[in-house]
């Protein structure tokens, strides 16, 4: 049985999952610059370290109303393939999850002719997980259409948007109109940290890694080793075993092996959620 890992998230109250390994990094939501002549789904660009990247809000390509209500406490899921960089905008990233591609169902019956349907499709499936129906997107699909558009994403685009707003009428004249000022400003700050370059940094050597806290400690896991994020069940104790192994659980009908990595860390023992890696 195959299994991917998927990046979970809310958008206008539907789970989504992405294969994290597209998944490049999440930061919250920053100031985000519209261009004109786009697709409406591409509500504009950000800067990000020196490479200009498309933010996509899911909601206008499938069809959902939206009143351009963002908010402060929304994030944007950068996702790579190759040179390709595209940012999805969602309201809240969740876990981690291990997902079998049986549990994936990819063909979902309706009358085709009540549907007008886009010429790509996004949604790779719907994946029934722990009693939660997850939609799957389909995340090559989503960095081929923003390959199509051909939006410059060249150091200078910024300033040729400039010159372009003086003869071509901008979508929309200010990305989150309903923002207070001191939300702008917000905004406006988490835009000059993405700026910022940081010295002597090998962008092409980065690795991504998952955060996670033990009591005021924060470490890093490399992704790519990463199954999923699991909350404790019922562990049963080895005897005479060493004191860092907490015991086994049963998961999906595979025994794991527990272990407290705070033995070897010399921090106090705090367990919240398990990582299957």
């Amino acid at each position: 049985m195959s299994e991917h890992s998927y990046t979970t998230f809310t958008l206008n109250n539907l789970l989504y999952g992405i294969d994290t390994i597209f998944v490049e990094e999440i930061f919250y939501l920053p100031e985000i610059t519209p261009v004109p002549e786009v697709p409406n789904d591409i509500i504009g660009i950000i800067n990000i370290r020196g490479n200009i990247v498309p933010i996509m809000d899911l909601n206008y390509r499938f069809g959902y109303q939206t009143t351009n209500n963002y908010q402060l406490t929304d994030s944007v899921i950068i996702l790579r393939w190759l040179n390709l960089r595209v940012g999805i905008l969602v309201n809240q990233v969740h876990d981690v999850r291990s997902i079998l591609e049986q549990e994936i169902t990819q063909e979902i019956s309706h009358d085709q002719t009540m549907v007008r349907e886009p010429e790509e499709k996004f949604v790779k499936g719907i994946a029934d997980n722990n009693n939660q129906l997850i939609i799957i997107l389909d995340i090559e699909k989503i960095l081929n259409y923003i390959e199509e558009q051909e939006i410059d994403v060249s150091e200078n685009s910024l300033e040729e948007i400039e010159d372009k707003n003086n003869i071509v009428p901008l979508k929309v004249s200010q990305f989150f109109p309903n923002a207070s000022l001191q939300e702008r400003e917000i905004l406006q700050n988490r835009s000059n940290n993405l700026i910022t370059l940081i010295q002597e940094e090998d962008n092409e050597n980065l690795e991504t890694i998952a955060i996670i806290k033990l009591q005021n400690e924060f470490l890093g896991i490399d992704v790519n080793i990463v199954q999923e994020f699991i909350t404790s069940r019922k562990i049963t104790p080895i005897p005479c075993s060493e004191e860092h192994i907490l015991g086994n659980m049963n998961f999906r009908g595979e025994i794991l092996t527990l272990i407290d990595i705070t033995y070897f860390l010399n921090i106090p023992p705090w367990r919240l959620k398990i990582i299957h890696l």
